[in-house]
């Protein structure tokens, strides 16, 4: 009997005839050389802070409002309300703690401007490079004058490159052109 060994016959392909490719390995490319001007986002950041301080304070008056309420049921200390009430407080602190993170999110810590690139670090640490910069399409979506929630104007930012976009709150002019020190 002979071997039962797989065998392998080559096959040609026509010129026009679509055939898989093993995907190439694309390696990140080394950061370019020269200055970045770091830009830190203080407004932003300072606006985003106070945004989910309102909004975990309204959700503890509500939830205060409506604990309040219920003190005043003569059943309140019945197994099934005093569950209700525990169960209705988990949810008022998880919605709390979530909507601290999404008003929050926006908010970079910094942007580099390099020769080459926009760098943006976000609020918990990951960096997003857009390249080549000249590419990088900014639009201001929306000024938010300096008031109670911040000391600087603040702008809401997106940044588009080839289908890929991102929304930004940022200190007014952060992404424009370089700063004088």
């Amino acid at each position: 009997m002979t071997n039962p060994r797989a065998v392998r016959i080559p096959r040609t392909f026509s010129p026009g005839t679509a055939r898989a490719v093993r995907p190439a390995v694309v390696r990140a490319a080394p950061p370019t050389s020269g200055p970045a001007d770091v830009r830190t986002n203080r407004a932003g950041t300072q606006r985003a802070v106070r945004i989910s301080l309102v909004y975990l304070g309204a959700v503890a008056a509500l939830y205060l409002g409506t604990l309040l309420y219920d003190t005043s049921r003569p059943d309140l200390l019945t197994p099934g309300v005093t569950s209700d009430l525990t169960v209705f407080g988990v949810v008022a602190l998880l919605l709390g703690v979530v909507g601290a993170l999404l008003s929050l999110g926006p908010a970079p810590r910094s942007v580099e401007l390099r020769p080459g690139s926009i760098v943006v670090v976000d609020r918990w640490g990951r960096r997003r490079e857009w390249s080549p910069r000249g590419s990088v399409h900014v639009r201001v979506v929306r000024r938010y004058p300096a008031g109670l929630l911040a000391s600087e104007p603040v702008e809401s930012v997106e940044l588009a490159l080839a289908g890929r976009r991102s929304h930004y709150l940022v200190t007014a002019g952060l992404l424009g052109e370089p700063r004088e020190r």
